[in-house]
């Protein structure tokens, strides 16, 4: 009987060895997963920045978010609502016909599956995602050049200044196989793509 219980709990510490490895492999690899999936934070190309998500209806997205610091708007064309944080961060949700059409923000917070984030440089948004191609353009009121990278195909657009160096600007999530129906400047002075005035 004794013998019995000795080689029942040589069983029972090999396998808590083996469990105890894979419990310290899975919390070493939890904070890549769970900022690669943390759903407020995450960036979908194509589908949602958090909890907003295309399609989704101006109420919706404002029971998420609360009152926006201001909104803009062109008649029968485009709505844009804007959240600014304390640091000076947007978050600009676009709706054509009460539906989001395009969001945009600013903030390094927010982050793709992959890490890529306002932060990232414009070697890293290549790297990861390739597909895209560059579109040049100067902003007139103010004297800015900006360069984007779209990716029409997956649904994402990373703004920077027109020589490419520092991180993005600023990040739009958009329908897939179609480009932004609005952007903006640094300055918050607007420019509109995609839209006729």
């Amino acid at each position: 009987m004794g013998y019995q219980f000795l080689v029942t709990l040589k069983v029972h510490v090999r396998d808590t060895q083996f469990i105890r490895h894979l419990l310290i492999c899975l919390f070493m690899l939890l904070p890549l997963e769970a900022r690669a999936v943390g759903r407020g934070s995450l960036i979908s190309p194509g589908e949602c920045v958090g909890k907003i998500c295309l399609e989704a209806s101006r109420n919706a997205v404002q029971h998420i978010l609360g009152n926006p610091a201001f909104s803009k708007e062109s008649p029968n064309k485009y709505l844009a609502d804007v959240w600014k944080s304390r640091q000076g961060q947007l978050l600009i949700v676009v709706y054509v016909k009460n539906k989001v059409t395009d969001i945009h923000l600013t903030s390094a917070s927010f982050s793709t599956g992959h890490g890529v984030s306002t932060s990232s440089s414009f070697d890293d948004i290549k790297r990861n995602f390739p597909m895209g191609h560059e579109d040049e353009y100067a902003i007139f009121e103010n004297g800015h050049n900006r360069t984007d990278w779209i990716v029409p195909s997956q649904g994402i657009t990373f703004t920077f200044s027109g020589d490419l160096t520092g991180p993005v600007l600023r990040i739009a999530v958009h329908k897939k196989n179609s480009i932004k129906t609005v952007g903006y400047s640094q300055a918050e002075s607007w420019y509109w793509t995609g839209l006729q005035d």
